[in-house]
């Protein structure tokens, strides 16, 4: 995983301002929500879900917490399945740059001569998300090209409110009831995520490894960057045509989704058990269908190259997994936690191991 220089911290002023604006767009939005439902309700109409009004104000929030709902959209083992589903046109239905705000990301990140370097750029983005916008373009000899620019003046607006969400999950650490769960760690973990991804140079070069480590593998296609027309702002990469969303399953025919989803799962084996350079962030704006009928990986800002050790022990859980050991499983979770708490239940984590592998060991 990379990481990118943290902005120096606002004062306390500024943080304490910035907390007061958050919670009006909140509330303000959310009430907005509240009395449309109740101007526009009909008798018998159920009133509207309250996180139906969230994409709105997040994006009023700014990108820091867009990324946080993104990451919250793909974890249906812990929120409603129609929360997630709310949560997901975030990640790649964001409101595009304005033509000014693009201008002046292209000349910041490749000069007054930009023109000349990519012709032909429209101006209309192919996909927008919360930290950066892709482009299609050409390069002086016709090649067509995607071009991920970053928004402007973005890095300290993120910095500044990812310490803001930091400061609240710390407070949250120590509440009665929640001291032994790792929120504080989450969060500044997934912090440091979020600053790496602002830096689409180091993204191009994760982008370049994931091509080169996954090319055996021909149902997978993973654009290869231009690293000279790359910077931290600026990601120039090859462009895939004919791509389609696999997030709306129901139109693939199932014999194709079942194929569909051993690839899918081959490429995850691969980097996790041959590479250990493996992408974190396959989300359905991801990872695409091509008009070539391959799959098309694509963000490469939240990559991880796994230590020798960790990957053996993924590998002793998934052998031990398939023998239906649950003791062998719960050895190799054990071995590769950073720490067990001297009170911890064992017994119960162990019965718990038996359980999983009960149900699921020895599946295909």
């Amino acid at each position: 995983m990379h990481a990118t220089p943290t902005p120096d911290p606002p004062d306390r002023t500024g943080r304490l301002s910035r907390a007061a604006e958050v919670g009006w767009t909140v509330g303000t939005g959310l009430a907005r929500a509240l009395v449309t439902d109740l101007l526009n309700r009909r008798p018998g109409r159920r009133r509207i879900a309250w996180y139906r009004a969230l994409p709105p104000v997040l994006e009023r929030l700014g990108p820091a917490w867009i990324k946080f709902a993104q990451i919250a959209s793909t974890r249906r083992d812990l929120l409603p399945a129609a929360v997630c589903d709310t949560l997901a046109v975030l990640h790649a239905q964001v409101t595009p740059m304005r033509r000014d705000e693009l201008d002046a990301a292209l000349l910041a990140a490749l000069g007054p001569d930009w023109r000349d370097r990519l012709p032909g750029l429209d101006p209309t983005p192919v996909g927008s998300g919360s930290i950066a916008c892709v482009y299609r373009a050409f390069l002086p000899d016709g090649s067509a090209v995607a071009v991920k620019l970053r928004r402007p003046n973005i890095a300290v607006t993120v910095a500044r409110d990812i310490r803001l969400i930091q400061s609240v999950m710390d407070l949250l650490d120590r509440a009665p009831g929640l001291s032994r769960l790792p929120i504080a760690e989450m969060g500044h973990a997934v912090g440091a995520t979020v600053l790496g991804q602002l830096d689409l140079l180091a993204e191009a070069r994760s982008l370049a490894a994931l091509a080169e480590t996954l090319a055996p593998l021909e149902f997978v296609e993973v654009p290869r960057p231009y690293l000279s027309l790359c910077s931290e702002a600026c990601l120039v990469m090859e462009f895939v045509p004919g791509l389609e969303t696999t997030h709306r399953a129901e139109l693939i025919p199932a014999a194709r989704r079942t194929e569909l989803a051993r690839q899918i799962m081959v490429a995850v084996y691969t980097m996790l058990f041959r590479t250990g350079l493996v992408h974190c962030d396959l989300h359905p704006g991801n990872l695409l269908l091509t008009g070539n009928d391959t799959i098309a990986m694509l963000d490469a800002g939240f990559t991880y190259q796994i230590p020798p050790a960790i990957r053996g022990n993924l590998a002793r859980f998934f052998l031990n997994l398939a023998m239906q050991n649950s003791q062998g499983c719960a050895a190799a979770v054990l071995d590769s936690a950073r720490q067990v708490a001297r009170d911890a239940d064992l017994a119960g984590f162990s019965q718990d191991m038996d359980r999983l592998v009960a149900r699921y060991g020895g599946l295909r």
